[in-house]
């Protein structure tokens, strides 16, 4: 076969089949934003180090096992629900002389192609997430939240960030 033939057969049938895979695309960036944002909040020196954060912190981690577990089970069933509605296109595939080898050769694609799909689509929704930019960079001038204002007299928000 060509080089680059099941990449073309996945990109195809992610594209014919758009309408399934658009929420699916849509909810794996979901949670790969919600998945960075408390990695990053568990492990931010702001909440490590205001009075409890240490607690705090370990049941960040405990909420992004739990997540992270969910998810999976969540892809997994859809992933199933998405090869179960494509079954006549890998029957017409099976018919043409592929066999079960070959036709996971081309879901492999279509799973790398939605894994890097929506690391590109959740990497940069967690980076413009207002609790990722607020406790994991230093203060820089400029930050709505570092104005003073007449209810926000230190000038610091979310307010378990002040240490910086």
């Amino acid at each position: 076969m060509k080089k680059g033939f099941y990449l073309r057969l996945a990109l195809d049938g992610m594209r014919k089949n758009r309408r399934l895979y658009l929420p699916y695309l849509m909810t794996c960036s979901g949670m790969v934003m919600m998945f960075y944002i408390l990695y990053s909040l568990a492990y931010s020196p702001a909440v490590r180090n205001m009075r409890g954060g240490s607690t705090m912190a370990m049941i960040l981690i405990l909420g992004t096992v739990v997540m992270a577990v969910f998810a999976l089970l969540f892809l997994l069933y859809t992933n199933s629900f998405l090869a179960r509605r494509r079954n006549r296109e890998f029957g017409l595939y099976n018919v043409l002389g592929m066999n079960k080898g070959n036709l996971g050769r081309i879901l492999l694609w279509e799973t790398l192609l939605t894994a890097l799909i929506s690391l590109l689509a959740g990497l940069p929704s967690a980076f413009s997430s207002p609790s990722w930019r607020s406790c994991s960079w230093p203060a820089w001038p400029g930050r709505p939240w570092d104005t003073p204002s007449p209810w926000n007299p230190g000038a610091s928000w979310p307010p378990f960030c002040s240490s910086w």
